[in-house]
């Protein structure tokens, strides 16, 4: 009875008080937390993440995402049914003000020990039973008990501390001064897009609670009172954008509300679906794109060509889907296509006050405070590569938060559920360049293929069997019917990262090198790796010695790329498989030039082609034929066979050409587009100039061949 007067006392505190967000951890067997969970939820305004029982409605961890953008007064996750990190903090941003978020464990001397059931998702094929005991769970646990601010309840007792909000939180709404005059200035830019110049599109970014959505709808609701304006808003689901519907029609009380529209007088704010966006022929002034991140890139892409007055609202950590995939790619590609596009960074909470311990908690926990290493160039000191456990990254704090920020910032696809990964996965080796006491770079490789996947080798290359992981090793095997390749044990290299300040001065190259030195002692077949091709990257890995062997048939939606798959014989023994891959791919590649890849990048395509090919001969007729081309008097279209042969055969000649007449010369030659795209792309007037751009081009060509 002691027990449940102090949690009453404590509930009773906190509600007569302006507090902090805060975590509970209620740690013990899952029926009986489940049941203090339950107690605790004492209203209906509260989300259950995992098994309740079925006390109350429930969410599966894969569903988060359509619950961002929403507000609950307590949120329960109950670990029991998996521990995803995306989904924890993620979520944790949905808690209102004073609200409370539950976390429901095992007893935490067991916690680690405890058969996730989400592991499955987070580890290969054959690793499974690898696992004695959570690494990450360790330091997880090591980070409640040091938050004085966590709650905790277990069947022996409870504990918690009653953070106070600061004295300047408890003013009229409890809105401090500076967090109101960001807000303003966010809605100011966003009526400035829709009433400006054309093509300055505005990224508006902050961590979640800080008003992004807000902003969205007093600026809508502003620019359909003033000027009629007509809206549309894209988010992952119409239950994301509740918030921004709200703040609307609080500041526009007389709209007319339907479902996924507020509409006044001539102006209306609509909800449209993101696969939709682009088949809509309505007549919106404004294109609102809220939870950005979640998005895929490629569509992105496409908004921003289509659209001339577009405002992206987004957090650019990975929690929220690919944030910093939109920070890496869509910035550049908004750097190269709307060079005038604006950026504002919210950085005061509107949703909770300053210091807030739950925000403050989970990004501690999970190593996401944004401090970018800002590591200086400095040559005095030698670096030096090693290998380093996953035992040592729990021991050492700094290491390990130092190693994952420099992951974040170098890589799209990286979030916290990589934090677990980092800690825990068998499969995974962590190898680091360190200058000094300094980290400078790290790499991640993951073992792929062997005795593994032997027995399931013939299924896996005949399209029977695909099994979790082993990506490299099944994806070659399947692609070439070629079943020994995921026989041959191999080491996937999964992430390169290097500090900004040692970037282009070959420490990749070196930390790659260390990795081959210690996968020959391992006995490792080959290294590999995967990623959205572009040229500098196949370059980079090119000249480290990796092979390109193949390009997926289609893009990415992560990235919007293509991803190519590079390998690296580690043993003599295994060459006479990289060049028999080599001459497979090159002959698929040529195949699939103006069928799969017709939309690849040119110049990408060229590149892998060059890097590749040794032309065969042409016959004499071709020649021939050529030679006309080039006079002037046999047109293009009878001769395009034969000059895509002389395009392979030179391949290494046109390199010279410039890029822009290189790529509409792959276009034409080995992408077979259409002289009405063509003429689009490079801006050049119909086939004949198509044709005189060639033509020219192939002069240069064999004028320098002749020299």
């Amino acid at each position: 009875m002691k027990l449940y007067n102090q949690i009453e006392s404590w509930l009773t505190s906190r509600a007569k008080n302006v507090v902090h967000r805060q975590l509970l951890v209620i740690s013990g067997d899952e029926p009986w937390a489940i049941e203090q969970a339950i107690k605790l939820c004492a209203t209906n305004d509260d989300l259950w993440l995992g098994n309740s029982e079925g006390a109350c409605s429930e969410i599966s961890p894969q569903q988060y995402q359509n619950f961002l953008g929403q507000e609950y007064n307590t949120l329960v996750f109950n670990a029991y049914t998996g521990f995803r990190a995306n989904a924890a903090i993620a979520l944790s941003g949905i808690v209102t003000k004073n609200g409370l978020m539950i976390l429901i464990c095992p007893e935490l001397d067991s916690w680690p020990r405890y058969p996730d059931p989400d592991w499955a998702n987070r580890v290969s094929y054959g690793f499974q039973d690898a696992l004695v005991r959570s690494h990450f769970i360790d330091k997880f646990i090591k980070t409640i008990k040091q938050d004085e601010n966590v709650a905790l309840l277990t069947k022996e007792g409870f504990q918690a501390a009653l953070p106070l909000a600061p004295k300047e939180a408890l003013t009229e709404n409890a809105l401090p001064a500076i967090a109101l005059q960001q807000q303003e200035l966010a809605v100011e830019n966003i009526i400035k897009v829709a009433t400006g110049h054309r093509n300055r599109p505005l990224v508006l970014s902050a961590d979640r609670g800080r008003g992004k959505s807000a902003a969205l709808g007093i600026a809508a609701a502003k620019l359909m009172l003033t000027k009629g304006k007509k809206i549309a808003l894209v988010a992952p689901s119409p239950s994301t954008v509740q918030h921004v519907f709200s703040h609307a029609k609080h500041y526009l009380p007389e709209a007319q509300h339907s479902k996924n529209k507020l509409s006044f007088n001539e102006g209306y704010l609509q909800y449209i679906a993101p696969d939709a966006i682009l088949a809509q022929t309505s007549d919106f002034e404004l294109l609102l794109i809220d939870e950005a991140a979640a998005l895929p890139t490629h569509l992105l892409y496409k908004l921003i060509d289509r659209f001339s007055r577009i405002v992206f609202s987004t957090t650019l950590h990975g929690y929220e889907g690919s944030g910093r995939g939109f920070d890496l790619r869509v910035k550049e590609y908004l750097n190269v296509n709307k060079p005038q596009w604006r950026n504002l960074h919210l950085t005061y909470p509107m949703r909770w006050y300053k210091g807030d311990c739950l925000e403050s908690f989970w990004f501690n926990a999970l190593c996401m405070h944004n401090t970018p290493c800002a590591l200086p160039y400095s040559p005095e000191t030698e670096m030096s590569c090693r290998f380093v456990s996953q035992v040592e990254l729990v021991q050492d704090t700094q290491l390990s938060h130092d190693l994952f920020q420099l992951l974040i910032e170098a890589h799209y696809q990286t979030s916290p559920d990589d934090l677990i990964r980092l800690f825990d996965s068998p499969e995974q080796r962590c190898f680091v360049l360190v200058k000094g006491n300094e980290l400078v770079g790290v790499a991640l490789v993951i073992e792929e293929g062997g005795e593994r996947l032997a027995p399931l080798h013939q299924d896996i290359a005949a399209g029977k069997r695909r099994v979790k992981g082993h990506l490299v090793a099944q994806n070659i095997a399947f692609n070439y019917a070629y079943a020994e390749f995921c026989q041959h044990k191999q080491w996937r290299i999964s992430r390169i990262a290097i500090a900004s300040a040692y970037q282009s001065r070959g420490l990749g190259q070196q930390l790659i090198d260390h990795i081959i030195q210690h996968a020959q002692t391992r006995d490792i077949a080959f290294l590999t790796t995967s990623f959205g091709a572009s040229v500098r990257l196949l370059k980079f890995w090119q000249r480290a010695g990796f092979t390109l062997v193949n390009l997926s048939k289609k893009p990415e939606i992560s990235s919007a790329q293509h991803s190519a798959q590079l390998i690296y014989p580690v043993t003599e023994q295994v060459k006479n498989i990289e060049h028999y891959l080599k001459n497979v791919f090159l002959l698929e590649l040529c195949f699939q030039s103006d069928k799969a890849f017709s939309g690849l990048e040119p110049l990408l395509l060229h590149h892998a082609l060059a890097s590749l090919h040794s032309g065969a001969p042409l016959e004499p007729i071709n020649l021939e034929i050529i030679k006309q081309f080039i006079d002037g008097t046999r047109p293009l279209n009878v001769c395009l066979r034969s000059l895509r042969a002389y395009y392979l055969k030179h391949i290494l000649v046109f390199k010279k050409l410039d890029k822009q007449h290189l790529a509409l010369v792959v276009a034409t030659l080995m992408q077979n587009r259409s002289f009405a795209a063509i003429s689009k792309e490079f801006s050049v007037t119909g086939k004949h100039q198509i044709e005189m751009t060639i033509r020219n081009a192939l002069k240069l060509i064999a004028m320098d061949e002749h020299r």
